[in-house]
């Protein structure tokens, strides 16, 4: 019993010891990282501007991907209908629904980035 309750003791002095030494790290890491805030603000502006930059290319990818969505989707679905397949609704309605979610995610990425 003595030796369980000195190893427990040990591990638990051993664990306040490391939980101070982190809050003492973490600290002195926001405290350092704090003092330049012009240099991160200037670092924010600086990606903002590139990610601006990638906006309508993103755009164009996204209508692109619809665009080659419908067109696999016309294909699968009008074979389904040929063949007199039940769920053709279904795969209709699926593929529609992704083309809408392209197109309107599309529409949309401006606006996630105050464009």
């Amino acid at each position: 019993m003595n030796l369980l309750s000195n190893s427990s003791r040990s591990i638990n002095r051993s664990f306040t010891r490391l939980s101070t030494f982190s809050f003492m790290m973490l600290a002195f890491v926001i405290q350092s990282t704090a003092q330049d805030v012009g240099a991160a603000s200037a670092a924010l502006a600086s990606a903002n501007a590139e990610i601006v930059k990638f906006v309508a290319p993103v755009q164009t990818i996204m209508y692109s991907i619809a665009g080659i969505v419908a067109f696999i989707g016309i294909i699968k679905c009008t074979q389904k209908v040929i063949a007199g397949d039940g769920d053709a609704g279904k795969t209709i309605m699926a593929f529609v629904g992704g083309c809408l979610f392209f197109v309107i995610g599309a529409a949309l990425v401006p606006t996630m980035f105050g464009i």
